[in-house]
Order: C-alpha cells, then structure tokens, then sequence
C-alpha cells in the first residue's frame, strides 16, 4: 500500500482493517483533546482489507493520546506519530 503526506504538520499514521466507523471513532478522540485536523488522507487496496489514515493535526499528539487512541478503537492495530 502506497501512503503519502508531507511532513509539514504533526502526523499521525494509524493501519487498521476498513470498517464503517473507524475514522469517526478516531476524529472523535480527537476532537475530545481538542486537537484540530488540518488533513486528512485514507488509503486502503480493497474494501474490508488492511487500511492506512494519515491525519496532519495542529498540535502534537503526545504518545499516551496515541495509546489512548490504540485503546479505544481496538481495530487499530498500529498506530504512530512523526
């Protein structure tokens, strides 16, 4: 899977298997921080198959949001910030 972002704002790199509800879930918590997004990109191969959402935010996420956020939504199965 080809995944692409810039690098110009903190990013977070989140691989999870696409279901309905993912993205809203994750959004969610971070709109619950108060973490605005700046962009947002999905990529996936197939429909019900492995998928990647790059999400470019206004702030730092620290490594405890992106646990809580591995937390909460269980489909995760990695996730990280650079």
């Amino acid at each position: 899977m080809e995944v692409s972002f810039n690098g110009d704002y903190p990013t977070i790199i989140a691989f999870y298997r696409d279901m309905p509800g993912i993205i809203s879930k994750v959004t969610a918590l971070l709109a619950w921080r108060n973490i605005n997004v700046a962009f947002m990109k999905v990529f996936r191969n197939a429909k019900r198959q492995d998928a990647c959402m790059v999400i470019e935010t206004d702030a730092v996420v620290s490594n405890e949001e992106l646990r809580e956020i591995a937390r909460m939504v269980g489909e995760i199965k990695e996730i990280c910030a650079v």
